[in-house]
């Protein structure tokens, strides 16, 4: 997915970024803390029936910048141990 304009679903965003869908959504509610200290928030669009789809960027940000967190249940340095294992 080399487009950064593309809309997931949450679903499709969960399975992207090896998240579960609440952890979509608790993005989509609450924000994730940027790098920056600042808290962010997901761009969405209208999708069918009034789901939300969110922006692939903002997904990746939020997954980048969750995992960097000290309070991470699953770190970024545990992610590359796991990878390097395998």
């Amino acid at each position: 997915m080399a487009d950064r304009e593309v809309y997931l679903t949450r679903s499709e965003a969960a399975l992207y970024l090896g998240v579960s869908a609440n952890t979509v959504k608790h993005w989509h509610d609450r924000g994730w803390v940027g790098r920056d200290g600042e808290r962010r928030r997901l761009r969405t669009q209208a999708g069918p029936r009034g789901w939300y789809r969110y922006h692939l960027a903002d997904l990746v940000a939020a997954e980048r910048d969750t995992r960097r967190s000290p309070k991470s249940r699953r770190p970024a340095a545990e992610l590359e141990e796991n990878s390097a294992a395998a």
